[in-house]
């Protein structure tokens, strides 16, 4: 920390000069004129606000926690770059899991056409539990792998009591190709849906980053320390100290505020009285 630093208690007027600045750079800064259009228009595409300086603002909540704060420190050195090329890795990670996927999908798709089977004469009739494939086949991952389609497909419910035998057979021949197919989709759904989570936040933790960027030029012109990173550095020398007291520098006069004692030595002198 900075000789003769201020602590900041309003935080809410450091990250809203912090985002002006940020806001001020829009217009010369490519990358980051492409990151704020992008954060907008998800926002505006899921009916919420279209004010970004106002979204900026609610997002900051992360920063202003001291929780979330030290690990959104470890995204300080990070360029556009870097969030960039880890969407673009992901993406191609799901464009690989789908396609071995749909892949799958059509050869059970052939099969059955081979056995000459039909959608309907699956456990379901109209809504066919084959409709899962179906859909996977055609790229559609919107079937929760916990829906009662996908837990038949991997349990061997295949069709009604009242089928015929002979399609019944011709069902039975797939069996283990479709159940391949269900724990396959299981497994992989999750990976995907978490994948596209990670996407959806990378414009949003981009911009993060470059908030904590302004908001540290702005520490070091003015020489502050925000209460939350202040709390999160104090904690940090004190904690293995047995009765440490703590001082806030108030109006250039150290004023004591707190003294916290360590709970193992209350421990013990209550154990003795």
């Amino acid at each position: 920390m900075p000789a003769g630093f201020e602590v900041e208690l309003d935080t809410d007027s450091l990250i809203n000069k912090a985002i002006q600045n940020l806001l001020a750079r829009a217009g010369r800064d490519k990358e980051l004129t492409k990151k704020l259009v992008s954060f907008s228009l998800s926002k505006i595409d899921n009916n919420k606000s279209w004010d970004v300086a106002y979204d900026l603002m609610q997002i900051s909540a992360l920063i202003k926690n001291e929780n979330h704060f030290k690990y959104l420190k470890s995204l300080e050195g990070k360029t556009s770059e870097d969030f960039d090329r880890l969407a673009q890795n992901l993406k191609l990670k799901n464009k690989d899991l789908k396609t071995q996927l749909i892949e799958l999908a059509n050869v059970l798709i052939n099969k059955s056409a081979q056995q000459g089977l039909e959608p309907t004469d699956f456990k379901g009739g109209s809504n066919s539990i084959f409709n899962t494939i179906v859909k996977v086949s055609n790229d559609i991952f919107t079937v929760s792998p916990d829906s009662g389609s996908v837990k038949n497909l991997i349990a061997g419910n295949l069709y009604a009591k009242t089928q015929k035998q002979s399609i019944k057979d011709s069902i039975d021949i797939l069996r283990s190709d479709i159940a391949d197919f269900g724990n396959a989709y299981k497994a992989t759904y999750g990976h995907i849906k978490f994948h596209e989570n990670i996407i959806k936040s990378i414009v949003p933790l981009s911009l993060l980053n470059e908030l904590m960027h302004e908001i540290n030029i702005i520490k070091k012109e003015e020489q502050i320390v925000p209460i939350y990173e202040f709390n999160g550095l104090l904690r940090n020398q004190i904690k293995d100290q047995p009765a440490p007291f703590i001082y806030e520098r108030l109006g250039g006069e150290n004023i004591v505020i707190t003294l916290l004692m360590n709970f193992k030595i209350l421990l013990a002198c209550n154990g003795k009285t």
